[in-house]
């Protein structure tokens, strides 16, 4: 199988909190995910706006948490598997707390592809077939990290090396 979406981190400040550690916003297909989840017919367009308002992303502590969070490692899976499926947290609440208000994805990678589906909303009852599956190329998955990564580094962010 080919990839049929392109992935993008995007580094921006928490909404109304500077001093905070910025969030890493993944973007699909050029979009901002929380704008593409905020979209979908099963909110309604009088919750949409605040679904979008409610997400954050995830904050970026570190660079380990960073890669552990969206590689899966973050709920114990072990490192160095080349193929697994996984439950990961791509969104978390703009509060900075990201299990307050998560978005989870069932993470699927393989030697090839990363892969996004079945993404779900613990908190709500709301279904989210829509979005997705997404199968993003590993090497571009990948390097994008690693950017957010470098990026953090290079601007000093506290606790990057």
């Amino acid at each position: 199988m080919l990839p049929d979406a392109r992935i993008e981190f995007i580094l921006e400040p928490p909404p109304n909190r500077p001093a905070w550690r910025p969030f890493v916003v993944p973007h699909v297909n050029g979009r901002d995910l929380r704008d593409l989840v905020g979209s979908l017919e099963e909110w309604g367009e009088d919750v949409a706006a605040s679904v979008v308002a409610s997400f954050g992303g995830i904050p970026a502590v570190n660079p380990e948490q960073l890669h552990r969070q969206f590689w899966g490692h973050a709920r114990g899976l072990p490192r160095g598997l080349v193929e697994y499926e996984f439950s990961i947290t791509v969104l978390g609440c703009s509060c900075g707390i990201v299990d307050c208000w998560p978005l989870e994805v069932t993470l699927e990678v393989d030697e090839q592809l990363v892969t996004w589906a079945s993404f779900r909303h613990p908190s709500r009852t709301v279904s989210f077939e829509s979005p997705g599956p997404f199968r993003f190329d590993r090497v571009e998955y990948e390097s994008g990290l690693k950017h957010i990564e470098q990026s953090l580094a290079r601007d000093r962010i506290p606790g990057w090396v």
